[in-house]
């Protein structure tokens, strides 16, 4: 197969692609949900290990998983932070893994939310573990996460969680400012 056909294969991919997570993004905003996971899913299948693609796809689940929790379907939305993290996981760099970390975040307060505690001490654990793989998690933004999520803790009334947090939020911000001073 010539360049010229693999290339004119690659676009007609791209384009197919595109027109499934543009149609599921749709889906979504309109509140077919339906109608929009079967889209995400098929933008899914042709995505394979494309970066750019897994990319696109990822934030669309996580904005899809955001629009859903602003209807109050966190069942939904948990799934389609879980869909987001496995695309992350697809195409694992550095950069992914900083978004996987944030994703693990929401995970973490989404389960405080709805009182599943041990889940969101594994997806803590698991952001903890992610965050010191990716060097391109800002400390600001690690710290901001944590201070979220140690509230989150402490409006469910879980105070030895939200203090383990809180104490993980203050090394992060001693090493920050360790690294920001001269």
């Amino acid at each position: 197969m010539s360049v010229r056909d693999q290339a004119r294969i690659r676009k007609n991919k791209l384009e197919v692609w595109g027109q499934y997570l543009e149609l599921g993004r749709a889906a979504y905003e309109l509140g077919q949900f339906n109608i929009g996971d079967k889209m995400l899913k098929a933008a899914l299948q042709e995505s394979g290990t494309d970066m750019e693609m897994c990319l696109a796809l990822a934030a669309v689940f996580e904005e899809a998983a955001d629009t859903l929790l602003q209807n109050k379907n966190q069942e939904k939305a948990e799934r389609l932070f879980k869909k987001a993290l496995s695309v992350y996981d697809r195409v694992s760099n550095d950069t992914t893994n900083a978004k996987a970390c944030c994703v693990l975040y929401k995970l973490a307060e989404l389960s405080i939310e709805r009182n599943k505690h041990e889940v969101a001490l594994r997806y803590f654990g698991k952001a903890l573990i992610v965050s010191r793989r990716s060097h391109s998690l800002p400390a600001q933004l690690h710290l901001s996460l944590l201070k979220n999520l140690a509230a989150a803790w402490s409006r469910k009334g879980r105070h030895d969680e939200a203090m383990m947090v809180h104490n993980k939020s203050l090394q992060v911000s001693e090493g920050f400012e360790r690294t920001s001073t001269p």
